[in-house]
């Protein structure tokens, strides 16, 4: 009663309503010499929090808005932080001190924009209980570690909850060999003897495999299962592979995971080209669910391809047919892939030795690669008689080459090396082109984004087709576009 007497006190127009009130015992003759009263607050606790509001005040603004008329967003939000506050004062002292709560949201991200949903995913984390989250948003998954998510995929008329698996199982049955392997291997093996079951916790190596077989001899029916658990166990991805694949999603917001096919090349400048090149074939990626994965700078493709394994979903890899494009063949093979898989999943440039810009410019692009370098070259200085419009330099800056466009129209290289006098090589020598070809290409490759955008820049403006599309890439996205449709 004496906070109530104090909110009063608070306000002096409320005494005056008071006294007006008060007026009523005359009129209805209520004597006994009793005062009419204001009852600030209820007289019941669940009342004053029933009716209790929380207020927020807008950014640069005084005046206090209830929740209720702030936007769907915040009272998302309100709801998150009133759950955290009920973990921390009301939960241990109104049940069992093991009591644990259950938090489950769906779709939280709702009227939040992008910077607001990326907060929420990082203050769910701190929330001291079970979080079930059911989520479409990039911007939210891409806060969350993959060992963390459950993909619900369709099956049929079922669904089917993929994630990243940190062991894998298979019952084997119970022999002294075996129980000897899995303690001089532990922690990485372990035999469970109530269940049969061999677990490993990461990725089996091929002297384990062959090891386990030769405890079970002439048991075919074991040795399936042991193949099996082998080929699942490949999948397996290395804390510092999650570590590099969480730094990819927060870069791209996490939208992988909600592609239905991946197409994995080597780098920014291949991401751009296969993308366009789609466009040319009307079968533009992202309307058929197709993400395309520039890997280089990203993690290995090894490591997207465990994860492509591990959620089921469809993937394609291209690369350059080089020591590094063989590099990443490796490391895809060594995901457990069988030959017949990496044949028709793995596909390098045709010719050997070929990297991307040197198989763009032999197939169809060299007239408007060239054509770039010289456009170029002349805005630099348009008075000049000849234009430098390619440089390769050679033996750790020992040799310099270089193509030389002259104002007739004609190319010349020149090869300059140290304490040498200048070599000369005419468009008419035989040894031309070829020189001519590594020389350009060799300045492509100094800049290979920018010259990416200014080669679909051209031909943009040039209305090509899908004529002007390699058969290497055709063949490529149609079957990447047709494993997205599975």
């Amino acid at each position: 009663m004496r906070l109530n007497a104090d909110l009063l006190r608070a306000d002096p127009r409320l005494e005056q309503v008071r006294a007006a009130l008060d007026k009523i015992q005359k009129i209805m003759a209520l004597g006994g010499g009793q005062k009419t009263s204001i009852q600030a607050l209820p007289l019941k606790p669940w009342d004053l929090m029933s009716r209790a509001e929380v207020v927020i005040k807008a950014r640069g603004s005084e005046v206090d808005f209830p929740l209720s008329r702030h936007g769907q967003g915040m009272q998302s939000l309100a709801v998150l932080f009133l759950f955290q506050a009920y973990i921390d004062v009301l939960l241990k002292p109104t049940f069992q001190p093991e009591t644990e709560a259950l938090l489950a949201l769906e779709e939280p991200e709702a009227h939040l924009h992008p910077q607001a949903t990326r907060a929420l995913a990082t203050n769910l984390g701190e929330v001291k209980s079970q979080k079930i989250v059911s989520s479409h948003s990039p911007y939210f998954i891409q806060e969350i570690p993959f060992t963390q998510i459950r993909m619900f995929r369709c099956n049929g008329a079922h669904s089917k909850v993929l994630y990243v698996k940190r062991s894998f199982s298979a019952q084997v049955p119970n022999k002294p060999e075996l129980l000897e392997f899995c303690a001089n291997n532990s922690p990485k093996f372990d035999y469970h003897v109530a269940t049969s079951t061999l677990s490993v916790n990461g990725k089996m190596g091929e002297k384990e495999y062959r090891k386990l077989l030769t405890i079970y001899p002439k048991q075919a029916d074991v040795h399936a299962k042991l193949k099996q658990l082998y080929e699942e166990s490949q999948t397996y991805l290395s804390d510092n592979e999650l570590a590099d694949l969480d730094t990819y999603a927060k870069r791209i917001r996490g939208e992988v995971l909600f592609a239905r096919a991946w197409l994995l090349c080597e780098g920014q400048s291949e991401y751009m080209i296969l993308r366009y090149f789609a466009e040319l074939l009307e079968k533009p990626l992202d309307q058929v669910g197709v993400a395309v994965i520039d890997f280089q700078n990203n993690g290995s493709p090894g490591a997207f391809v465990g994860l492509a394994r591990s959620f089921e979903i469809p993937w394609i890899m291209v690369c350059d047919n080089d020591s590094e494009g063989t590099k990443f063949i490796k490391q895809v093979e060594e995901r457990g892939l069988k030959d017949d898989e990496i044949k028709a999943l793995v596909h390098p440039l045709p010719q050997e030795g070929v990297d991307f810009e040197m198989f763009l410019f032999k197939n169809g692009f060299a007239e408007e690669y060239i054509s770039i370098l010289e456009e170029k070259a002349r805005s630099s200085n348009e008075f000049a008689t000849e234009w430098i419009i390619a440089t390769e330099t050679r033996e750790k800056g020992k040799e310099t080459r270089q193509i030389i466009l002259k104002k007739d129209g004609q190319y010349e290289a020149k090869i300059v090396k140290k304490a040498q006098p200048d070599e000369c090589i005419a468009q008419t020598d035989s040894i031309f082109q070829s020189l001519f070809t590594e020389i350009i290409v060799a300045q492509l490759q100094k800049d290979k984004v920018r010259h990416a955008d200014a080669l679909i820049r051209k031909l943009r403006t040039s209305s090509v087709n899908a004529e002007r599309v390699p058969p290497f890439f055709a063949k490529i996205i149609t079957d990447i576009v047709a494993g997205a449709a599975l």
